[in-house]
């Protein structure tokens, strides 16, 4: 077997390839390309007549294309019976709920129940309204659109009480 050894020093046609600058190895002629007219504005514009002309074709084109905001639509509101969402309360109905009643109890609109000495805070009055099922407000659920539930708070399970407010 015999092995060759690289020499320490290139070699000169490695030098001379390294030292020209690279070109392409078959070049194509490239050719002019075809250049296309630009429209001008004077180009774009309509005569005033062709629009006259539109309007004795179809006379309720201006009707039809005029712009029309969107008719109020009916809401339905799903009775007791038929509803089909679960009876309870999500962490995101629980946190509104609580933020709303809370405000309005800053409010002094309308308090639930009586004895307030022993809750520090709104919320914990709040809270409590909720698990005395004394709670004013209700929850508007979404199930379709413009199909609505309506659930009285105090109908709802709410798993998030807290046990203490201390």
């Amino acid at each position: 077997m015999s092995t060759k050894l690289a020499s320490s020093k290139p070699s000169a046609a490695k030098t001379a390839a390294k030292s020209t600058p690279k070109t392409a190895a078959k070049s194509t002629p490239k050719t002019a390309a075809k250049s296309t007219p630009v429209a001008d504005d004077s180009d774009m514009k309509l005569p005033d007549n062709t629009v006259a002309k539109l309007d004795q074709k179809d006379p309720n084109l201006s009707e039809k294309y005029a712009f029309k905001p969107q008719l109020e639509v009916e809401e339905v509101i799903i009775d007791k019976q038929n509803r089909k969402t679960s009876d309870w309360m999500t962490e995101y109905e629980y946190t509104r709920i609580l933020s709303i009643r809370s405000s309005q109890l800053e409010k002094n609109i309308n308090m639930s129940f009586g004895s307030t000495s022993d809750i520090p805070d709104l919320e914990g009055i709040a809270i409590e309204e909720i698990r005395q099922k004394k709670c004013p407000l209700s929850v508007r659920r979404e199930v379709a659109r413009n199909i609505y539930e309506v659930w009285d708070v105090n109908e709802l399970y709410c798993p998030f009480l807290p046990t203490n407010f201390n």
